[in-house]
C-alpha cells in the first residue's frame, strides 16, 4: 500500500520542491495552499483552501 501524504502551501517554493521530492519517491500527495499551480501536475489531488479563514 502507498503511503499519502498532505503538503500545506504546496503552491509555496518549499512546498512544492517537497511534493515533488515525495512524488518521485513514490508516496501518493494531496496538496492543498491558497492557490494552486499549474505545474502541480504529479500530486494525486490537490485543493485550494485557505487554513486561516474563519468560516
Amino acid at each position: 500500500m502507498t503511503e499519502t501524504i498532505l503538503i500545506t502551501g504546496a503552491s509555496g517554493t518549499v512546498g512544492k520542491a517537497v511534493g515533488d521530492y515525495l512524488c518521485n519517491q513514490g508516496y501518493n500527495v494531496v496538496g492543498i495552499s491558497r492557490s494552486i499551480r499549474d505545474d502541480v501536475n504529479c500530486y494525486t489531488d490537490t485543493e485550494k483552501i485557505d487554513l486561516l479563514k474563519e468560516e
